[in-house]
């Protein structure tokens, strides 16, 4: 791990096993709304994206404006579900605690968002002060506009930083930014990963140790 000054997280699907919560949330809501979706339809479209780009693809597949409350409504119903069912990825509190590079966790998701689902599996007290979101910078992933940003506050060069990513979308805003993409694919599969442009990928934090890791393994 020699050749990276820094490791960059995903939050949702990556560190706490929030995707599918999230996914049926938005997928049940949108429903509701008149926009039917699919779980499977909303993580085709939405897995790894921001919520701004949730309801600007929604609009745009079905000719009508989302309600003004959606947001906030559907954060409302996350957090209820993710406080019954939220627990973190196996392994991957185990893999922060041993890192002994510097890491940060750069999200699609709210800081508000992120605070409550890492509060809730004990993980925000290993990456407080070290969190970014879509939120902060003007478009979300697939851009690279996220990571970069990340890499500026963190004050890395781009090209010295490890993402690691569960979605299509996080995959390529990472290489778009010029940096290394390990992709996770717990429950994205291995193939939609490496098309997207992972340098690796990888199904359990458990089998890796993140210090002595060869940075660049094949494929």
């Amino acid at each position: 791990m020699k050749n990276f000054d820094l490791i960059i997280f995903d939050c949702d699907g990556v560190l706490v096993d929030s995707e599918s919560i999230s996914q049926s949330v938005i997928a049940t809501y949108l429903t509701e709304l008149g926009f039917p979706y699919t779980v499977k339809e909303s993580e085709t479209d939405f897995k790894g994206r921001a919520m701004t780009d949730v309801m600007r693809v929604a609009e745009e597949r079905y000719g009508k404006k989302v309600p003004e409350e959606f947001l906030e409504e559907y954060e409302r119903r996350l957090i209820i579900d993710m406080k019954k069912n939220l627990k973190a990825v196996p392994g991957a509190k185990e893999i922060l605690e041993q890192l002994d590079l510097p890491f940060c966790v750069a999200s699609s998701g709210s800081h508000e968002k992120m605070k409550i689902s890492l509060g809730i599996t004990d993980i925000w007290r290993l990456v407080e002060g070290r969190i970014f979101s879509a939120d902060d910078v003007g478009k979300g992933k697939p851009n690279p506009d996220l990571f970069l940003h990340t890499a500026k506050e963190m004050g890395v060069d781009p090209q010295a930083c490890l993402v690691i990513e569960d979605s299509v979308n996080g995959v390529l805003a990472a290489k778009a930014a010029g940096m290394t993409a390990w992709g996770f694919s717990r429950e994205t599969p291995q193939a939609e990963l490496k098309q997207a442009g992972a340098d690796w990928v990888f199904g359990d934090f458990r089998e890796l140790d993140f210090n002595s890791f060869d940075p660049c393994p094949p494929l």
